[in-house]
């Protein structure tokens, strides 16, 4: 029996080796990829063309002042970017801290469908009807651009991308071993994996945050994603 047991432990084993090959070897291809990164031509002239740095907000109130007043900053650095946020089936203060805080506001008030992709597709579908707009910039209400963000926006953009993925990380990644964790998982998914995906050629996919795509892009193929991963559906 003791026989048994152990040969059928070592079949198991072996199958759920098999089973987690692919993706172990697929890891270690982008890791190895990600060595090789293409880096963008700094030379090339940026982009020209409006941007519209798009903040969906659901009851986010309580912090997302710090979030406008970095982009609002960053925006009028740039000199041809407007901060906008949706006010997304709010029931507190968000539409009035924006305001307040100088950025432009869309509210949209829908029980029945709900969630960051219906917002998105209301935004990119308002904005595309009645705007200049040239790139949209996803930016969660929760997070902060480095300086000199929208200029390398630009650059990439100049390269012909259609859609761009940035990076995002912690914050507060020194606080604490969680957050320290937490940014080495970040890193693994927000940056490892992608760059060795740009440096292979392949689609390095869209992570919710922080990504921007050019306006024929969207209204080519609407933001029609109302999932709980609507990043993923879109792309």
């Amino acid at each position: 029996m003791a026989t048994l047991l152990s040969s059928l432990g070592l079949l198991l084993g072996a199958l759920l080796a098999l089973l987690v090959l692919p993706g172990t070897l697929l890891l270690l291809l982008l890791t190895v990829a990600s060595l090789f990164r293409r880096r963008p031509d700094n030379a090339r002239p940026a982009a020209t063309g409006r941007i519209a740095l798009i903040v969906p907000a659901h009851n986010e109130g309580w912090h997302i002042e710090r979030t406008l007043t970095n982009l609002l900053q960053q925006a009028g650095a740039d000199g041809n970017t407007d901060v906008i946020v949706i006010a997304d089936n709010c029931s507190d203060n968000t539409a009035e801290v924006a305001r307040n805080s100088g950025a432009r506001v869309l509210l949209r008030n829908d029980p029945v469908h709900r969630g960051k992709g219906y917002a998105l597709d209301f935004a990119f579908r308002h904005l595309c009807a009645g705007s200049e707009h040239r790139y949209f910039l996803i930016v969660d209400a929760d997070s902060v651009l480095e300086t000199g963000f929208l200029h390398a926006l630009r650059q990439q953009f100049a390269c012909g991308s259609e859609a761009i993925q940035c990076r995002y990380a912690v914050l507060n990644s020194a606080d604490s071993l969680r957050t320290r964790l937490l940014e080495i998982e970040m890193c693994g998914f927000n940056l490892l994996r992608p760059r060795g995906r740009a440096a292979l050629g392949w689609s390095v996919g869209l992570l919710g945050n922080g990504f921007a795509v050019r306006r024929d892009i969207v209204e080519k193929v609407p933001y029609a994603a109302g999932s709980l991963v609507e990043d993923l559906e879109y792309h």
